[in-house]
């Protein structure tokens, strides 16, 4: 599918652009500039036209090196050469600057093809600018106005030029290009600021696709990658780190904090990155609960476990006993220590990630249910309410995703407790749903002589009264 790249210097509108293009909120946008790190894609459309539309971070020169802003540069160096066409954006209201000079420089020498867009035109005088934006050398720049769709008209035509001249040289490539929407799980990567969730996707990936670095928040958006794995065609989200809310005064550490917990709510199953050396804040405890909250599988990774100074067992038994105990629901949910620099256990979780899928899907038949509900009985049958015994009728599947159940019975408040936990271990355990989260809820169930003996009352009363 055909690849555009949308570049310039911070703030000029770019991932408004993009949002516009791809037709949701797909990345933060404020007037803040520099808010987009990492690049990011998704599937567009203007008009009748289909595309792969690539942010990227905001260009600026005089950069240090190994700086987060050299890493953005270089997300943008391998955005174009990924593109098929780039979208160079310039602020017409600020008009062509320094930064714009050099990196229209940069660019030409790449030798793709570039539309120049002269975003903020809402009142835009094309006489006194023409000279200016000519400087660049890309022709003729498009007006366009990306907040209130201004020019998009203009913008089509040339899309669909380029396009179509793509498509006559390189029409074999389309079929090459794997669709975006056809992906067979999502999973979010969660966590902390500074856990290793970017460094656990490079390690997946096989390439620096996200940036990595010391500083605490470096990703700010939910950064959506597909990546084929054993046949499988995984979406990976990884999100901005997540801080207390009470501790969040910043408006945009407020955007990405909502993107990710965004992230968690349409992801399949969300692997929550911790931190061996400080296991389990209370702010790991809030993100493992919003998650369970969601009905969504939950994997725990502890990176960094090579930094561990005691055995690793040891810690490993201790962490689990320690998640264990703050969530009993989800008894037997995989805690694997992993490395994402060395790539130690990264596989596992990923076989893991997709074994929970299936049993967070997975339909059973009433029937069967039922025979498992006769075996929780012989195995711990529930204790008398007031002298009479507590029935259990019978047991249904009411939906998927998580798997849930209904029990029926003639004191469902009775069992509430721990006889219900008893139920849900008994069911996770019979049908090996060790890797999802169950939900089971008790019902009332109907006496279906009720009616039938007040007729038969009535009838008789009647009958005495003649």
């Amino acid at each position: 599918m055909f690849r555009i790249a949308i570049i310039g210097r911070p703030n000029v509108g770019k991932s408004t652009l993009f949002n516009k293009l791809v037709g949701k909120n797909f990345a933060l946008t404020d007037d803040l500039p520099g808010l987009t790190r990492d690049r990011k894609e998704a599937h567009g459309k203007l008009g009748s036209l289909e595309f792969i539309v690539i942010d990227t971070a905001g260009l600026e020169n005089n950069l240090a090196e190994n700086s987060v802003s050299q890493k953005m540069v270089e997300q943008t160096e391998y955005a174009v050469g990924d593109a098929d066409l780039c979208l160079f954006v310039v602020d017409a209201k600020s008009g062509i600057q320094n930064n714009d000079l050099y990196f229209a420089n940069w660019l030409r020498k790449t030798n793709k093809p570039v539309l120049l867009i002269a975003n903020k035109c809402e009142n835009f005088n094309e006489e006194v600018f023409a000279k200016e934006y000519y400087r660049l050398g890309f022709g003729k720049p498009i007006a366009i106005s990306a907040e209130h769709k201004l020019g998009f008209g203009d913008l089509y035509d040339q899309l669909s030029t380029a396009i179509d001249k793509y498509q006559q040289d390189f029409a074999e490539l389309n079929d090459q290009q794997p669709d975006v929407k056809n992906h067979d799980l999502q999973i979010a990567v969660i966590g902390r600021p500074n856990s290793g969730k970017s460094s656990f996707l490079n390690q997946i990936l096989g390439k620096d696709r996200l940036i990595t670095g010391p500083e605490a928040g470096i990703t700010r958006d939910a950064i959506a990658i597909d990546h084929n794995y054993k046949n499988h065609v995984i979406r990976f989200i990884d999100t901005a780190g997540i801080r207390k809310k009470t501790s969040i005064d910043h408006k945009l550490e407020k955007l990405s904090v909502l993107d990710s917990y965004r992230a968690i709510r349409f992801a399949q199953v969300v692997i929550l990155m911790i931190d061996a050396n400080s296991i389990l804040d209370h702010q790991d405890v809030a993100l493992a609960g919003q998650v369970l909250k969601e009905g969504r599988v939950l994997l725990f990774a502890i990176n960094k476990i090579d930094c561990v100074k005691i055995d690793k067992e040891v810690f490993m038994r201790q962490v689990r006993q320690q998640i264990q105990n703050l969530f009993p629901q989800i008894s037997g949910a995989p805690i694997l220590g992993v490395c994402a620099i060395s790539g130690y256990n990264v596989n596992k979780i990923l076989d893991l990630a997709i074994e929970s899928y299936q049993q967070w899907q997975k339909q059973i038949t009433t029937s069967k249910l039922n025979d498992w509900l006769e075996y929780a009985k012989n195995q711990h049958s529930p204790k008398m309410h007031k002298g009479k015994p507590v029935k259990l009728k019978f047991a249904t599947q009411i939906k998927t995703r998580p798997p849930t159940f209904a029990v029926f019975t003639n004191y469902p408040q009775v069992l509430s407790g721990d006889y219900e936990r008893y139920l849900v271990n008994s069911i996770r355990q019979y049908f090996e749903l060790n890797l999802t989260p169950v939900r089971l809820y008790l019902r009332k169930s109907e006496n279906p002589y009720a009616e039938r003996k007040e007729k038969v009352f009535s009838k008789k009363v009647f009958n005495k009264k003649k």
